[in-house]
């Protein structure tokens, strides 16, 4: 399945979040940078508040673009059978979490995102979402800070993930599509540029 753009993957899952006809107080939380765009325009139709969160990927040693874990505030996740895999040792993955917590922290700065924000998540419905999913580290480490927050429930909402993605302890799952053979969300997507800050800072839905 390839989608126009993130715009396109939007408008697609908005249409299954409305069949989901979720009552209650709901907030939409979207992940840096890609996911924002998606989470605008969510956030406006829904009429809903919009909150940006970062979620920095822990990269490979020597693959970069390869995630073995994620920073989301106080929680690290790690992802074991990839480290097990790369045979990693504790020094490694020292380095290249010290790494991923100077990106979070530029995140943070650069895009306002304070984890006090997130407190009024509680007793609420959450709904979360992102570009995409390719491991799902940033998406699990994302979870897994929101449910320090005490919502009453948590939805998450991407336009693609692999066949496999799972996600313990949320109410609900709406995914556009599964891809058994998943390597890069780019591959689903005709244009898929990078998102720039003042793209971020200009939307709507964050004013």
């Amino acid at each position: 399945m390839e989608f126009k753009n993130r715009l396109d993957a939007a408008e697609k899952l908005l249409t299954l979040i409305k069949k989901e006809e979720l009552i209650g107080d709901l907030i939409l939380v979207s992940l840096l940078r890609g996911g924002t765009i998606i989470g605008d325009y969510l956030a406006t139709k829904l009429k809903v508040k919009h909150l940006p969160l970062a979620s920095i990927k822990i990269p490979a040693p020597f693959n970069p673009e390869l995630a073995i874990g994620a920073i989301c505030f106080e929680v690290t996740h790690i992802e074991e059978k990839i480290i097990r895999m790369l045979n990693l040792s504790n020094s490694q993955i020292s380095k290249q979490v010290k790494e991923a917590e100077k990106k979070f922290i530029n995140y943070c700065t650069r895009f306002n995102v304070e984890e006090k924000k997130f407190d009024i998540l509680s007793g609420k419905t959450v709904v979360i979402t992102d570009d995409g999913a390719a491991t799902g580290s940033t998406l699990l480490a994302a979870v897994d800070f929101i449910k320090t927050k005490n919502p009453q429930k948590i939805i998450i909402a991407l336009p693609v993930a692999p066949t496999s993605f799972e996600v313990e302890g949320v109410y609900k799952s709406i995914i556009i599509y599964k891809d058994l053979t998943l390597s890069a969300i780019s591959q689903h997507y005709r244009n898929f540029p990078q998102v720039e800050d003042n793209e971020i800072k200009n939307l709507k839905s964050l004013k």
